[in-house]
Protein backbone atom coordinates (compact mmCIF):
# COMPACT_ATOMS: atom_id res chain seq x y z
CA UNK A 1 0.00 0.00 0.00
CA UNK A 2 2.83 2.44 0.75
CA UNK A 3 4.14 2.31 -2.84
CA UNK A 4 0.66 2.80 -4.31
CA UNK A 5 0.00 5.63 -1.84
CA UNK A 6 3.20 7.33 -2.95
CA UNK A 7 2.18 7.00 -6.62
CA UNK A 8 -1.30 8.32 -5.80
CA UNK A 9 -0.07 11.35 -3.85
CA UNK A 10 2.73 12.36 -6.20
CA UNK A 11 0.65 11.90 -9.36
CA UNK A 12 -2.11 14.01 -7.80
CA UNK A 13 0.44 16.66 -6.86
CA UNK A 14 1.67 16.66 -10.47
CA UNK A 15 -1.87 16.99 -11.77
CA UNK A 16 -2.58 19.75 -9.25
CA UNK A 17 0.49 21.65 -10.47
CA UNK A 18 -0.57 21.22 -14.10
CA UNK A 19 -4.10 22.47 -13.37
CA UNK A 20 -2.72 25.48 -11.46
CA UNK A 21 -0.87 26.34 -14.67
CA UNK A 22 -4.31 26.40 -16.37
CA UNK A 23 -3.52 23.27 -18.36
CA UNK A 24 -5.26 19.94 -18.91
CA UNK A 25 -3.24 16.80 -19.62
CA UNK A 26 -5.93 15.04 -21.73
CA UNK A 27 -3.95 11.78 -22.15
CA UNK A 28 -3.25 10.38 -18.69
CA UNK A 29 -2.50 6.66 -18.81
CA UNK A 30 -0.10 4.41 -16.89
CA UNK A 31 2.64 4.92 -19.50
CA UNK A 32 2.50 8.66 -18.77
CA UNK A 33 3.00 8.28 -15.02
CA UNK A 34 6.69 7.59 -14.50
CA UNK A 35 7.98 6.15 -11.23
CA UNK A 36 11.57 5.50 -10.23
CA UNK A 37 13.38 4.97 -6.98
CA UNK A 38 15.80 7.79 -6.23
CA UNK A 39 19.35 6.66 -6.92
CA UNK A 40 20.80 8.98 -4.28
CA UNK A 41 18.53 7.82 -1.45
CA UNK A 42 19.03 4.63 0.51
CA UNK A 43 15.58 4.85 2.08
CA UNK A 44 13.69 3.64 -1.00
CA UNK A 45 12.30 7.05 -1.93
CA UNK A 46 10.00 6.76 -4.95
CA UNK A 47 9.83 9.70 -7.34
CA UNK A 48 6.75 9.99 -9.55
CA UNK A 49 6.39 12.35 -12.52
CA UNK A 50 3.73 12.96 -15.15
CA UNK A 51 4.93 12.76 -18.75
CA UNK A 52 3.88 13.18 -22.40
CA UNK A 53 2.17 16.53 -22.70
CA UNK A 54 1.53 16.22 -26.44
CA UNK A 55 -2.26 16.60 -26.05
CA UNK A 56 -2.03 19.12 -23.20
CA UNK A 57 -4.28 22.18 -23.60
CA UNK A 58 -4.28 25.50 -21.80
CA UNK A 59 -7.74 26.58 -20.70
CA UNK A 60 -7.35 30.14 -19.44
CA UNK A 61 -9.97 31.27 -16.95
CA UNK A 62 -12.80 28.98 -18.09
CA UNK A 63 -11.38 25.79 -16.47
CA UNK A 64 -12.60 23.76 -19.43
CA UNK A 65 -11.74 23.28 -23.09
CA UNK A 66 -14.30 22.84 -25.83
CA UNK A 67 -13.34 19.79 -27.84
CA UNK A 68 -13.89 20.80 -31.45
CA UNK A 69 -11.62 18.30 -33.17
CA UNK A 70 -11.69 14.53 -33.38
CA UNK A 71 -10.89 12.57 -30.25
CA UNK A 72 -7.20 12.30 -29.45
CA UNK A 73 -5.67 10.36 -26.63
CA UNK A 74 -5.99 6.82 -25.35
CA UNK A 75 -9.58 5.59 -25.53
CA UNK A 76 -9.44 3.14 -22.59
CA UNK A 77 -8.56 5.96 -20.15
CA UNK A 78 -10.70 8.66 -21.74
CA UNK A 79 -13.64 10.10 -19.80
CA UNK A 80 -17.10 9.86 -21.36
CA UNK A 81 -17.14 13.57 -22.27
CA UNK A 82 -13.97 13.20 -24.34
CA UNK A 83 -15.62 10.47 -26.39
CA UNK A 84 -18.69 12.58 -27.14
CA UNK A 85 -16.77 15.78 -27.96
CA UNK A 86 -18.16 17.87 -25.12
CA UNK A 87 -16.33 20.10 -22.67
CA UNK A 88 -13.14 18.66 -21.21
CA UNK A 89 -12.21 19.91 -17.75
CA UNK A 90 -9.94 19.28 -14.79
CA UNK A 91 -12.37 16.57 -13.64
CA UNK A 92 -11.87 14.86 -17.01
CA UNK A 93 -8.21 14.42 -16.07
CA UNK A 94 -9.42 13.07 -12.69
CA UNK A 95 -11.38 10.31 -14.46
CA UNK A 96 -8.30 9.29 -16.49
CA UNK A 97 -6.10 9.47 -13.38
CA UNK A 98 -8.48 7.12 -11.52
CA UNK A 99 -8.33 4.63 -14.41
CA UNK A 100 -4.53 4.65 -14.13
CA UNK A 101 -4.53 4.15 -10.37
CA UNK A 102 -7.11 1.37 -10.62
CA UNK A 103 -5.02 -0.41 -13.25
CA UNK A 104 -1.86 -0.12 -11.17
CA UNK A 105 -3.70 -1.41 -8.09
CA UNK A 106 -5.55 -4.30 -9.73
CA UNK A 107 -3.46 -5.23 -12.75
CA UNK A 108 -6.67 -5.08 -14.80
CA UNK A 109 -7.00 -3.06 -18.00
CA UNK A 110 -10.02 -0.67 -17.98
CA UNK A 111 -13.24 -2.07 -19.43
CA UNK A 112 -14.20 -0.33 -22.65
CA UNK A 113 -17.16 1.99 -22.33
CA UNK A 114 -19.28 4.05 -24.64
CA UNK A 115 -19.83 7.80 -24.56
CA UNK A 116 -23.47 7.94 -23.48
CA UNK A 117 -25.26 5.38 -21.34
CA UNK A 118 -28.23 3.67 -22.98
CA UNK A 119 -31.18 2.51 -20.82
CA UNK A 120 -28.96 -0.21 -19.32
CA UNK A 121 -27.65 0.35 -15.77
CA UNK A 122 -24.84 2.87 -15.64
CA UNK A 123 -22.69 0.38 -13.72
CA UNK A 124 -22.27 -1.57 -16.96
CA UNK A 125 -20.32 1.35 -18.39
CA UNK A 126 -17.79 1.83 -15.61
CA UNK A 127 -14.13 1.08 -16.44
CA UNK A 128 -13.85 -0.79 -13.11
CA UNK A 129 -16.34 -2.06 -10.57
CA UNK A 130 -15.96 -1.67 -6.82
CA UNK A 131 -15.64 -5.47 -6.69
CA UNK A 132 -12.69 -5.33 -9.13
CA UNK A 133 -10.97 -2.82 -6.87
CA UNK A 134 -11.54 -4.74 -3.64
CA UNK A 135 -10.80 -8.26 -4.87
CA UNK A 136 -8.05 -7.95 -7.49
CA UNK A 137 -4.38 -7.08 -7.05
CA UNK A 138 -3.80 -5.08 -3.89
CA UNK A 139 -7.35 -5.55 -2.57
CA UNK A 140 -7.89 -1.90 -1.75
CA UNK A 141 -9.41 -0.48 1.41
CA UNK A 142 -13.15 0.31 1.07
CA UNK A 143 -12.62 4.05 1.74
CA UNK A 144 -10.08 4.23 -1.13
CA UNK A 145 -12.39 2.24 -3.42
CA UNK A 146 -15.14 4.77 -2.72
CA UNK A 147 -12.80 7.64 -3.66
CA UNK A 148 -11.83 5.99 -6.94
CA UNK A 149 -15.45 5.13 -7.78
CA UNK A 150 -16.42 8.80 -7.28
CA UNK A 151 -13.89 9.66 -9.98
CA UNK A 152 -15.80 7.45 -12.43
CA UNK A 153 -19.05 9.41 -12.07
CA UNK A 154 -20.51 9.86 -15.55
CA UNK A 155 -21.16 13.60 -15.11
CA UNK A 156 -17.78 15.30 -14.89
CA UNK A 157 -19.01 18.12 -12.64
CA UNK A 158 -19.92 15.53 -9.99
CA UNK A 159 -16.38 14.11 -9.83
CA UNK A 160 -14.01 15.22 -7.08
CA UNK A 161 -11.35 17.79 -7.88
CA UNK A 162 -7.65 17.07 -7.53
CA UNK A 163 -7.58 19.29 -4.41
CA UNK A 164 -10.41 17.27 -2.84
CA UNK A 165 -8.65 13.99 -3.66
CA UNK A 166 -5.38 15.19 -2.16
CA UNK A 167 -7.13 16.37 1.00
CA UNK A 168 -8.86 12.97 1.35
CA UNK A 169 -5.58 11.08 0.83
CA UNK A 170 -3.72 13.22 3.35
CA UNK A 171 -6.51 12.83 5.91
CA UNK A 172 -6.39 9.03 5.69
Amino acid sequence: WSTLRSIVLQSLEGLQYLHKQNALHRDLKPHNILAQYASHADDGTLIVKLADFGFCKFFGDSHSVKMTDNFRGTRAYAPPEALCSRQYSEQSDVYSWACCIAQVATGLYPKQHIAAPPPAPLSEFLPYSATDLMQQGLKLHPWFVEIIMQCFTFERKERPTVDQLLAEMIAN
